[in-house]
């Protein structure tokens, strides 16, 4: 059995446990959507959480800037996307 981080991580915010920066917003979060792994409402939830974590640690413009940014990064690889061939996968998990 091959271990799938993207689908480990999708099982995790379905538990509402938290998740890697790159499994909210960017190529791993694109991902685990095309994939249909996670459901828009897990994603945002879990988006959510960490917004609030970042506003309590850090203060709401920092939070603001962090998500501000992360969507930004999330939206360029939205449009830039393309699936991992199996290859690709076999080498990353080499």
């Amino acid at each position: 059995m091959e271990f799938d981080s993207v689908k480990v991580a999708a099982d995790r915010m379905s538990r509402r446990e938290p998740v890697g920066e790159g499994y909210l917003y960017g190529s791993l979060a694109v991902e685990m959507q095309r994939r249909g792994l996670v459901d828009p409402e897990t994603l945002r939830k879990s988006r959510s959480e960490a917004y609030f974590h970042r506003k309590n640690v850090y203060g709401a413009e920092k939070a603001r800037q962090w998500e501000d940014e992360a969507r930004a990064r999330h939206a360029r690889h939205e449009r830039e996307y393309t699936p991992p061939t199996p290859k690709a996968q076999q080498e990353q998990r080499a």
